[in-house]
């Protein structure tokens, strides 16, 4: 049984299971199987031994430990606490499985290490482009404020009204410039993956 960031991964002779819930002992998980899985909780994912495929071993900060099942949808993905803890996930996968699997190293692309950012800082762009728009075909006339969305209307023209045309730039522009350098950041970062198939 290990502690992951935001659960528990529990292996046993015949499935890997991951649970939000860290009330359960190590007896009660091995109890576990396809039928009663449904007890582990919302968010819990469990793959039978013969359905798992591979593992994605990342050397990044987070160690990131992904186990890939057979069929969309199944795989669990944790960050470890430690390296050795990660090392003792592979370990025993390996022998759950019976096999040590095809190894294959590579390094993750821009995308992978960056994706996320340079998105957020696309739809900040965006926003403030369209918050700029808001506020300056405003010029202090009167806004009907009726309909299912009144109030997210409402919370908008204000945010527009008291920000200005300067602020929403001056905002707009932090908040995408503090996104590209976080995305810039993380490109810098340099790791591998091992990737295991079984």
């Amino acid at each position: 049984m290990y502690e992951v960031n935001g659960g528990i991964l529990f292996i046993s002779d015949s499935a890997v299971l991951f649970t939000l819930k860290k009330d359960f002992s190590a007896e009660e998980l091995k109890s576990f199987d396809e039928k009663s899985k449904k007890k582990l909780g919302e968010g819990s994912i469990f793959i039978a031994k013969d359905k798992i495929s591979g593992l994605r071993i990342a050397s990044d900060p987070k160690r990131t430990t992904i186990i890939e099942a057979k069929g969309m949808g199944d795989d669990i993905g944790v960050m470890t606490l430690t390296k050795e803890v990660q090392a003792k996930i592979v370990a025993d996968i390996q022998s759950l499985v019976g096999s040590s699997g095809e190894v294959k190293i590579t390094e993750p692309g821009l995308f992978v290490k960056s994706g996320k950012h340079i998105i957020l800082s696309i739809l900040a762009a965006i926003m403030t482009y369209l918050l700029f728009y808001l506020v300056t075909s405003l010029n202090g006339e009167e806004v009907d404020l009726e309909g299912k969305n009144a109030r997210k209307k409402e919370l908008l023209y204000n945010i527009a009204d008291v920000l200005g045309p300067t602020g929403t730039i001056i905002i707009g522009s932090l908040i995408t410039a503090l996104l590209l350098f976080k995305a810039y950041k993380n490109s810098k970062i340099s790791f591998k993956i091992k990737i295991y198939k079984f």
